[in-house]
């Protein structure tokens, strides 16, 4: 009675998740460019209805979803904010996921204010010339999808993984992170980013991230979450994941200061000069290491 009684809690989480709507919401209905009305639906109040703009041309702009088999295609920069953007994928994996290309001549850039969660993929198409694009979250990176054990819903038994891609040969992507107390996570293969800008109040690194370019710190508290297990005060998600940030070789980290920095761990892999943006509680303490003579991981 119990597992059944679990099983309903977590049915019923789902459709709460993927089936309330709320006026000026969107949802794709086939493929084709963003800016493109007739690929989408909006939500009036009370039933879906054929869109007469697209999602950001106007402000107000609700939640976003990308349906299953769709491919929506950014090729201009997004005018407005979107609450929150779900690209979304069949959990039974019988329905090719929805799918965000970024396929642009000119950079452009994308503004969430609330949560990101990438079930399907977000990919960039490389075009003539080097560019950074970028894309700003407000809320939480989620990449994946955790199935819960049906005897504890609060713990991922099983993992979905996803698609998200910050690099295409010289097309590059930026993630901005401005949330007021947001989270990263991914499965345990951690989430590998291009470019990244910390902008906000808190973070948690729930899985490893890990850097190709640079990590930008402005504002906000970067805090890595790092086994024993723990769980968050409602107990609706539990993490033993490694949520280290991991910066490649020739990667680097700008900026870091008391307003902004990691606490917790941070390896750096090379043969560069590097200075760890580092530090505990509310006290930025770097750390710098010269470049040492053959390759290393500290």
């Amino acid at each position: 009675m119990k597992s059944i009684f679990f099983l309903l809690v977590i049915f019923i989480v789902t459709m709460v998740k993927t089936s309330a709507q709320s006026a000026g919401d969107y949802r794709s209905i086939a493929s084709g460019n963003w800016n493109d009305p007739t690929k989408w639906e909006k939500y009036n109040g009370s039933s879906w209805v054929s869109a007469t703009s697209y999602p950001g041309q106007n402000t107000g702009t609700g939640a976003v979803t990308i349906s299953n088999e769709m491919e929506i295609v950014i090729t201009v920069s997004i005018p407005n904010a979107i609450a929150s953007l779900d690209i979304s994928a069949d959990t039974n994996q019988l329905l090719l996921p929805g799918r965000v290309t970024i396929s642009a001549q000119n950079p452009v850039s994308l503004n969430i204010t609330g949560s990101l969660r990438i079930h399907g993929e977000l990919t960039i198409a490389n075009q003539t010339g080097a560019k950074m694009h970028t894309l700003s979250v407000g809320g939480n990176f989620e990449v994946g999808i955790k199935i819960f054990d049906p005897s504890d819903y609060c713990v991922p038994y099983s993992f979905i993984p996803a698609t998200f891609q910050a690099i295409n040969q010289d097309d590059k992507l930026r993630v901005v992170f401005n949330a007021a107390d947001g989270w990263i996570d991914s499965g345990p293969s951690g989430i590998e980013f291009q470019d990244v800008t910390f902008n906000g109040a808190a973070f948690t690194v729930i899985t490893p991230m890990f850097i190709k370019g640079n990590a930008n710190f402005i504002n906000g508290i970067v805090r890595p979450l790092s086994p024993p297990l723990s769980r968050n005060a409602d107990c609706q998600l539990s993490y033993s994941y490694n949520g280290s940030i991991f910066f490649y070789d020739g990667a680097t980290a700008s900026d870091a200061s008391n307003a902004s920095f990691v606490d917790g761990p941070v390896t750096k892999g090379g043969d560069d000069t590097f200075t760890f943006p580092i530090g505990n509680g509310n006290v930025y303490a770097p750390l710098s290491i010269s470049a040492p003579t053959s390759r290393v991981y500290l």
